[in-house]
């Protein structure tokens, strides 16, 4: 049984359900879907403390809607295709996160 992690905010013990993680180098904060697992450097917030998210001035805040169907892989048993596109037992890639500059 997996449990649930908690908030990162200090004295807060609700769920989390999103994880931020800052690029320093590009006055960025980027709140995403709870990651897989606990990651160095990120931090997992809960719904009040993601919903209350303010970043310095000057800094860009990038929010990540992911579709519940993805996180939860339901949308994997309704897509016949799907395993043919990724057989069990095949080599799985960890997902990364980059942000790529809009185009001017």
């Amino acid at each position: 049984m997996v449990a649930n992690r908690v908030c990162s905010k200090p004295s807060c013990k609700r769920v989390a359900v999103a994880t931020l993680t800052y690029i320093y180098a590009e006055s960025t904060a980027v709140l995403g879907p709870l990651a897989s697992s606990p990651e160095p450097h990120c931090y997992d917030l809960c719904q009040t403390h993601t919903d209350s998210l303010t970043v310095p001035v000057g800094w860009e805040v990038v929010r990540l809607k992911v579709d519940a169907a993805l996180l939860t892989g339901t949308d994997m048993d309704y897509d016949p295709s799907f395993r043919d596109r990724h057989p069990a037992g095949s080599s799985q890639v960890k997902p990364q996160l980059r942000l790529v500059p809009p185009s001017q």
